[in-house]
């Protein structure tokens, strides 16, 4: 049963850490940390997955680079809305991935140091509809030191960061109302 799951999670993100496929088992199928540790090294030993360099790949050609290391992180904010939340989507920059909680749907960026201002811009560009914003989350990842004075309010709502070893921190949180205060209602 776990090799199908983590084989899906993988057809979705070519590479996770295996430390967040471990939380994800554990999360939503509420199994302990030893027996989370025992279904991914089972999904290794039957080729669903290939353990490299901390990570579970759907193949062993997969490289490990900073675009698979982004949705990781991104990945790492799905897991806080589980389980109610078990299906997402990596979607076109500047998103990473989205999914739903509820009637909610929530996107995840990733604001890098030196191109805050940008990238909100580039977001905040997109007109969104006033009746459908509040049915719309939007969650930045950013680096430690990112000048938050300097994003538009692109409809972001939380921003947090997420450390090497996975930790989620949320720094800072937006009024809902306010957080659209930069973003056109029609094109």
């Amino acid at each position: 049963m776990y090799n199908e799951v983590i084989k899906k999670l993988l057809q979705k993100i070519e590479a996770l850490p295996e430390k967040l496929v471990v939380m994800y088992l554990m999360k939503v199928y509420k199994l302990s940390q030893p027996m989370a540790l025992q279904a991914v090294y089972a999904a290794y030993k039957s080729r669903v997955a290939y353990q490299k360099g901390g990570y579970a790949v759907r193949n062993p050609h997969v490289e490990i680079n900073s675009a698979l290391r982004h949705k990781g992180t991104a990945f790492r904010v799905l897991l806080e809305f589980l389980p109610e939340s078990q299906e997402f989507i990596c979607t076109p920059s500047p998103w990473i991935l989205s999914f739903m909680k509820g009637n909610l749907y929530i996107q995840v960026c990733r604001i890098e140091n030196g191109m805050e201002l940008s990238t909100s811009m580039m977001i905040a560009a997109k007109p969104v509809p006033l009746e459908d914003r509040p049915s719309i989350k939007r969650i930045a990842i950013v680096e430690p030191g990112c000048r938050l004075e300097q994003i538009k309010a692109a409809g972001i709502s939380h921003f947090c960061t997420v450390d090497e070893d996975f930790k989620l921190q949320i720094v800072k949180k937006t009024n809902p109302e306010e957080a659209w205060n930069d973003v056109p209602e029609k094109a």
